[in-house]
């Protein structure tokens, strides 16, 4: 299964470091080391920049003169209302030298064009004194439609900083060392549904790479959904997200979902991210799966190397936090998730729901490898399968996992069948360290209550997880039956449900499940029965 996840990874780095050449971009970006002698001048078309006069007329001329060549700012301060044009690109001498600030309220945006491309520039639009977000959430610095470019770029903001509105002939969004920060302190629930970064239905290339993210009241940093058409492939359609820091992303009530980095449709690539003090959930990869010539196409993801810690001077508004899975969470789609740290230690929410790593319904492999897990509130591993996806093929490995879940109520690792019918092909969970205090079992595999069969997984392989709080490998419990299980000098807890037609299974099945249990190679196997069941 690694293997074939590992070769799905290739091919994605490849495509992705190929992207530049396959959507074009740069085809009118500065060489590096060009002279501003070569640029069109905002000074050439009577633009001040001393922080006081109107430069609108001034910077509009120069948009429809240069025709989308580069626009040199020179060090000042210009004050600008709505800029439009069909192709922008505007390079500064730093972005703590030049700044862009928007003149006018209300809920135009700064630049509006098909494509945009920015360097070296402050931009700013003043402030909440221009716009209550509560009656106007969706206001933007820029919206372009088929690309958008910003590296070296401070926004310093209260507003969203992009909405891209994709054409036909999407190309790209790439944002490179570049920071985002409030001019004020949100008022209450007045952020609440903001998306930082929005990309909609159709960019096929998303990069993020050195994103500062600095106390932001909103439901989202990164939000981008592609939607499959005709003639893309799943190794032309990603979306990386990497070396990062988000800091303080959070709402005003705990109620309300955030996603920090939230990926739709892509083959995805979250790694070597820093989260600190984000409430809600940190990764949130949604695969896609469509039928196409080729059959059903599944796109891998990934989350690597990423790091989630609290720290005690931080909390939310409410006390409490979403309370679906989880910190990184996958579903439909392939799934590596390796190399990560969370860190929950000093997490001081009420909530219990807060799942560190989760994987749902609608993948054929996913890999849980090598991360480390302290402090969680829930299980610090989730996974489920259910009807939601037409697939009987989903292979799982939890596989060298540390995982620290004594502050937990809930066992570390869950396994869940909640498909009437459908089965897991293959579980493997080995070599995981688990220090769990209340229990010498640490891992449990559960079935949905409609499921038809017993049987929740066909081949299971469970071998050398030790329980470090009893100093024991760890004991296994099962509401959901493997069909055959490989699990040396382990004991195994059954947990039966005898049902009749009115919802319990049948004597047969029961005898199928204890014929079954023999064949186990396992230390020892006992059977307990439900509560509320009957011989």
């Amino acid at each position: 299964m690694e293997h074939v996840l590992e070769a799905n990874r290739r091919n994605f780095l490849g495509g992705t470091a190929a992207a530049l050449g396959v959507f074009g971009i740069g085809s009118r970006t500065l060489a590096t080391g060009q002279t501003p002698s070569n640029q069109f001048s905002i000074r050439t078309f009577g633009a001040r920049g001393d922080g006081v006069s109107d430069d609108t007329k001034a910077v509009q001329a120069a948009v429809l003169a240069a025709k989308g060549y580069p626009i040199h700012f020179p060090e000042g301060k210009y004050r600008l209302s709505a800029i439009v044009g069909k192709s922008i690109q505007l390079v500064g001498d730093g972005a703590h030298k030049t700044i862009i600030e928007l003149l006018t309220g209300g809920t135009d945006s700064l630049l509006r064009t098909d494509e945009l491309q920015i360097e070296g520039i402050g931009f700013s639009d003043r402030g909440r004194s221009l716009m209550d977000h509560r009656a106007s959430p969706d206001v933007y610095l820029f919206e372009c439609k088929s690309a958008f470019r910003a590296e070296n770029c401070v926004f310093l903001t209260d507003r969203s900083v992009l909405l891209q509105t994709p054409l036909n002939n999407a190309k790209w969004t790439i944002v490179k060392n570049c920071v985002v920060e409030r001019v004020n302190t949100p008022l209450t629930d007045e952020e609440d549904r903001i998306n930082v970064f929005t990309c909609q239905v159709g960019v096929p290339f998303v990069h993020f790479d050195n994103l500062l993210a600095n106390a932001l009241v909103a439901r989202s940093v990164i939000n981008a959904t592609y939607q499959d058409t005709a003639g893309m492939t799943s190794n032309t359609v990603s979306a990386t997200v990497e070396n990062c820091h988000f800091d303080y992303i959070h709402n005003s009530d705990g109620n309300r979902e955030v996603k920090v980095v939230f990926l739709q449709g892509y083959s995805g690539h979250v790694a070597n991210n820093k989260f600190t003090d984000c409430f809600g959930r940190h990764i949130d990869l949604l695969g896609s799966f469509h039928r196409g010539s080729a059959g059903l196409v599944r796109r891998p993801n990934e989350a690597v190397g990423n790091d989630v810690r609290y720290s005690h001077k931080r909390r939310n508004a409410q006390g409490s936090s979403n309370d679906e899975a989880g910190s990184i969470y996958c579903r439909y789609a392939d799934v590596i998730i390796s190399q990560n740290r969370l860190d929950f230690s000093n997490l001081r929410l009420s909530s219990a729901g807060y799942n560190a790593i989760a994987v749902r319904h609608g993948y054929e492999s996913a890999t849980i490898k090598r991360n480390i897990v302290i402090g969680a509130k829930a299980h610090a591993i989730a996974a489920d399968i259910s009807d939601a996806v037409d697939t009987d093929n989903c292979a799982l490995a939890i596989i060298a996992n540390q995982l620290n879940s004594v502050r937990s109520t809930r066992l570390p690792i869950s396994i869940a069948n909640n498909s009437k019918t459908k089965m897991f092909s293959s579980v493997e969970i080995r070599d995981n360290l688990i220090d769990y205090a209340p229990a010498s079992t640490g891992i449990v595999f559960e079935s949905g209550p409609e499921r038809i069969s017993p049987f929740a997984v066909k081949n299971a392989h469970i071998e050398d997880n030790r329980n470090q709080a009893f100093a024991s490998l760890d004991e296994v419990s099962f509401n959901g039956f493997p069909f055959s299980l490989d699990a040396p000098n382990i004991e195994v807890k059954i947990r039966i449900s005898l049902r009749d037609q009115r919802g319990r299974w049948p004597r047969t099945a029961i005898e199928e499940v204890i014929k079954r249990s023999i064949s186990y190679k396992c230390k020892s196997v006992i059977m307990v029965p439900l509560p509320g069941s009957h011989p």
